[in-house]
This record gives structure tokens, sequence and C-alpha cells, in this order.
């Protein structure tokens, strides 16, 4: 009998999480977002998330970061990230003043700075099964600059935040605030999932700032 209560529990949540992924995509306006960052070239910001992975599902694998629930998984990823990461700005690894990894490169190397432990998080997310609507990277102000992050969606019905670099702390899941009250992070510019990015209107970012997109096809 135990197993088909869980069973059920399962096909519960599942039915429970699609409508929850309706509703939390719907508060967010879907528009392209273009990175400029890797030798000026642009690129689509939802490419650097892997979520097919051989790499990232070892790790996820080998340091049990998949969790009983999301909850446990996100903290576990969060946690191993804090703990394993370190942070090195890119113009010492990369000789530029901005340049995204792709989480691979960062795993191997466990050097990187903010966007790329925050997409590292994301992307051993994905590979751990946690659901792409759950977990997004966001791109904004913070108290002292610009700054990278990712956030999660609680069963409570709020989001907060998973810093592993700036603020970082091992708190519960439970126990954090919801990201709305954390006076250090200031304004969204953009954000993003495997699936979409979000922002107000069309954007490209480039290490000059944020602009509407305006890029030129070739051909």
């Amino acid at each position: 009998m135990g197993h088909r209560f869980g069973f059920i529990r399962r096909i519960r949540t599942r039915i429970n999480d699609k409508k929850r992924e309706k509703v939390w995509r719907s508060k967010f306006v879907v528009k392209p977002i273009i990175y400029r960052a890797q030798n000026g070239n642009p690129r689509d910001v939802r490419t650097f998330l892997f979520d097919n992975s051989h790499i990232l599902e070892a790790y996820v694998k080998h340091y049990s970061l998949k969790g009983f629930d999301d909850e446990n998984t996100m903290l576990r990823i969060l946690l191993w990230v804090i703990d394993h990461l370190e942070y090195v700005g890119d113009e010492t690894t990369k000789g530029q003043v901005e340049f995204w990894q792709n989480p691979e490169d960062t795993i191997i190397t466990l050097k990187g700075d903010c966007e790329d432990g925050a997409i590292l998080i994301k992307s051993l997310a994905l590979a751990a099964g946690v659901p792409d609507w759950k977990v997004k990277i966001l791109a904004g102000e913070v108290v002292g600059g610009g700054h990278a992050y990712c956030t999660f969606i609680r069963y409570d019905e709020t989001q907060v935040i998973l810093d592993w670099c700036y603020w970082a702390n091992r708190l519960p899941i439970s126990r954090r605030k919801e990201r709305k009250d954390e006076e250090n992070y200031k304004q969204v510019w953009f954000s993003f999932d495997r699936r979409y990015g979000y922002a107000p209107k069309p954007t490209e970012y480039s290490s000059s700032g944020i602009n509407s997109m305006d890029f030129k096809l070739r051909g």
C-alpha cells in the first residue's frame, strides 16, 4: 500500500506543478535576451544553460546533489557550489571585462565569477531533475553594482534568492526571505531559464551596459 500511495502523491505533485508552472510563467514578460560578452559576439542567454550533460549528471550523482524534494536538491547544489567554486573575475581568467563560461568549463576549473556560478547552479538543477520554471537566473542591480544570481520558487509560492557569492548563506530554503524583502537586491534588468528570456522589452546586454535589442542580421 505504501508504494501505491507514494505513486499517487507523485502523480498529484506533477499535476499540481503543471498548474503552478502556468501561473508562474504568466507573471513575467517573455522577450529575447541577447548577450554580447564572449568576444563581442551575440548569444542567446538560454544557450549557456545545459539541460543535457553527462559531466554535470556525473557530478550530481557522485556528490549526491539530488535530494528528497526540489527544495532539498537546490540547497545541496547551492552549498556544493559555495564550498567548491572559487570566485575569480573574468579579467583574470579570460582577459576580458565580461565573459560567461558554459557550466561544464566552470565545474571542471572550479573558477568563475557571479554569473558563472549562477549558470552552474541552474544547470546542475536541470541535471538533477528540478523543473525549469522553478529556477531562474536574474541579472540586475544590487548594492555595489551589477550582479547575476539564481532564484527558486518554493512550495509556499514565494521566490527566494540562491546566491553563491554575494551575501551567500547556508539557510534552509524554507527559512529564506522572499526576494522582494532582500534589501541588497535592487532592480532586475532581465532574467531567464532554459525555455524563455524575461524582460520588459527585447534586451541586448554587453560589458558596456543594457540596451534595447538592435543587432543586425547578416546575409
